[in-house]
C-alpha cells in the first residue's frame, strides 16, 4: 500500500484559514483553524506488503492560519489562529516494512504558519503551530523495518506569531509546541529509524513571537516552543 503527493518544480500548493472580524464599535473576534492540510496513511496486511507514505516537493508549499480582529474603535479585539498537524503520515503493514518520507529539495519551500493579530482597547492573540510535520511508521511481523525519513535542501520554516495592539490592555501568547516529530517502531526483529538530514545550502527554521503594546496600560506577551525536533525509534 503508498499513498505520495508530488509537488513538481514550479507548482505551488496552497492550503489557508483565514478569519477577519471589524467591529465599529464593541467587541471582535476571529477565529481561524488549519487542521491536518496534507493527510497521508497507509496500511498494508499479508505476508510482506509494504506500507509507504511519501510526499516530494521541488516546488512551495504554504498552509497557514490567520485570524485578525479590530476595528478604529472597538473595545475588544479576540484574535485565535491555529495551525495543528500541517503535514501528516501514517504507515502501518502488519508483516512487511513501514516508512514515512518527506523530500524537499534544493530552492523548494514548506511554510507552515499561524497569525494572530488584535487591535482595539483591549486585546488578546493567541496563535499555536503544533506539529509542522508529524512522522508515523510501525511494523510487525519478522525482521521488518519501520523507517521515519525527512530529506531536507531547500527551505522549511514553521512559524507562531501573535501580536496584541490594546490602548488600557494587550495580551499575547504563543505556543509552538513541536516542530518536527518523528516516531518508527519495528516490534519483531527489525530495524527502527527516525532520520532527518539538513544538507548543504538546506534550512530549517522554526519560531514562536509574541508581542503586546497597550500604551495606556498593562501589557503581557508570552513565547513557547516545546520542542524543535523530536524523534523516536524503538526496535
Amino acid at each position: 500500500a503508498s499513498v505520495s503527493l508530488t509537488n513538481a518544480t514550479g507548482a505551488t500548493f496552497d492550503v489557508s484559514a483565514a478569519a477577519s472580524a471589524n467591529a465599529a464599535t464593541g467587541e471582535a473576534e476571529a477565529d481561524a483553524y488549519n487542521e491536518y492540510a496534507v493527510y497521508q496513511e497507509a496500511y498494508a496486511y499479508g505476508a510482506d506488503a509494504d506500507a509507504a507514505v511519501s510526499l516530494a516537493n521541488a516546488g512551495a508549499i504554504s498552509i497557514g492560519a490567520t485570524a485578525k480582529a479590530g476595528g478604529a474603535s472597538a473595545t475588544g479585539a479576540y484574535a485565535y489562529a491555529d495551525s495543528y498537524d500541517a503535514i501528516y503520515q501514517y504507515a502501518f503493514a502488519d508483516d512487511g516494512n513501514a516508512s514515512a518520507d518527506v523530500t524537499n529539495s534544493a530552492g523548494a519551500t514548506i511554510n507552515i504558519a499561524a497569525n494572530a493579530t488584535a487591535a482595539g482597547s483591549e486585546a488578546t492573540a493567541y496563535a499555536y503551530n503544533e506539529e509542522g510535520i508529524y512522522q508515523d511508521a510501525y511494523a510487525e511481523g519478522a525482521d521488518n523495518d519501520a523507517t521515519a525519513t525527512i530529506n531536507n535542501a531547500g527551505s522549511f520554516a514553521m512559524a507562531a506569531n501573535a501580536n496584541a495592539n490594546g490602548a488600557t490592555d494587550a495580551y499575547a501568547y504563543v505556543d509552538l509546541y513541536t516542530g518536527i516529530q518523528q516516531y518508527a517502531e519495528a516490534t519483531d526483529g527489525g530495524n527502527a529509524s527516525a532520520s532527518l538530514a539538513n544538507a548543504t545550502g538546506g534550512a530549517i527554521t522554526i519560531s514562536a513571537l509574541a508581542n503586546a503594546n497597550a500604551p495606556l496600560g498593562s501589557a503581557e506577551a508570552e513565547a513557547y516552543i516545546g520542542t524543535g525536533v523530536s524523534q523516536e525509534a524503538y526496535a
